[in-house]
C-alpha cells in the first residue's frame, strides 16, 4: 500500500498508523485496464479525476477514470457488486495522510 496526501498534484509520503477489522457481505469489484481487480466495500471513497471528486465505490461506473500513483488516470473496464451469503473479514487502514493507493487506485476511508 502506498500512502499519500493529495493536494492538487502534490503527493507526499505517509504511513499506516493502525488497522481495524470488521465483516461485510457486499463488495464492489473495480477493474482498470492492465491492473489487478480491487475489491472494496461499497462505501469506500475512490478519487475520480475527471469529476475532481471522491465517489463511493458503489457509484463508480465504466465511464470513470481512476487516478494512478504516477498521477495519470486509467479507464475502469469493469465494475460490479459482489454479494456473499457468508460475511468476509475486511480491513480498514488508518493512515497519517488523507488517502492511499491500493492496487494502484487512490482510496480514502473518510
Amino acid at each position: 500500500v502506498v500512502v499519500v496526501s493529495r493536494e492538487g498534484s502534490k503527493i507526499a509520503d505517509g504511513f499506516v498508523a493502525s488497522t481495524r477489522s470488521s465483516t461485510s457481505h457486499d463488495f464492489v469489484l473495480i477493474q482498470c485496464e492492465d491492473e489487478s481487480p480491487l475489491y472494496v466495500t461499497p462505501e469506500h471513497k475512490i478519487y475520480v479525476p475527471c469529476k475532481k471528486e471522491w465517489m463511493r465505490a458503489s457509484e463508480i461506473t465504466t465511464t470513470c477514470n481512476i487516478l494512478q500513483p504516477n498521477n495519470k488516470s486509467k479507464k475502469v473496464i469493469d465494475v460490479h457488486t459482489v454479494s456473499d451469503q457468508t460475511a468476509r473479514k475486511v480491513h480498514a487502514l488508518t493512515v497519517t495522510t488523507t488517502c492511499y493507493f491500493a492496487n494502484n487506485i487512490l482510496i480514502s476511508n473518510d
